[in-house]
């Protein structure tokens, strides 16, 4: 009797020492590091448009804030920051800065108007031989810039659905 118990916790041991190997595996496969990146971080080398950043993330108001003494007081009294929250105050926004391109008029209303939880912002482009309204380089600035505010962008070729870009432009 005893040995079945005695295997039984044998293997139970084995199963967690595995998991826990599997999971410092992905940890690292994820990170490139072992070591967690949770260590708290001194706010004040923090500069003040990662603060402000940090403070928003946590909900606080600083409106009123002028100094960095300041938010440096806000940021500890909302607790430390950590460097977890630092790299996600660093990554780029979810939403892409890539533009959609519309393939004919059923895509447009797929994408565009059938989510209405989004706003678009869409370049019609007249004809292949014409150019865009908006030039490649000034469309991109455009894109970067709406792209903070949830704006979802996109491109649509009248050479692609006329009856549909008649529609549009009418």
């Amino acid at each position: 009797m005893w040995l079945k118990v005695v295997l039984l916790a044998t293997y139970l041991l084995c199963l967690f020492l595995l998991s826990r190997l599997f999971e410092a595996a992905s940890w690292y496969h994820d990170t490139g590091t072992l070591i967690s990146s949770f260590a708290a971080l001194n706010p004040i080398e923090l500069s003040v448009k990662k603060l402000k950043q940090l403070l928003d993330d946590r909900g606080v108001s600083y409106s009123g804030v002028v100094e960095k003494q300041e938010l440096v007081a806000l940021v500890e009294s909302s607790g430390s920051p950590t460097s977890e929250e630092v790299m996600d105050v660093e990554t780029p926004s979810k939403i892409s800065g890539e533009s959609t391109k519309f393939t004919c008029g059923s895509h447009f209303y797929e994408e565009v108007e059938d989510t209405k939880d989004s706003a678009w912002l869409v370049q019609v482009v007249m004809d292949d031989m014409d150019p865009p309204l908006l030039p490649e380089k000034i469309w991109k600035e455009v894109r970067l810039k709406v792209k903070d505010f949830g704006v979802r962008t996109g491109v649509f070729k009248c050479s692609l659905d006329r009856r549909f870009a008649s529609f549009i432009i009418y």
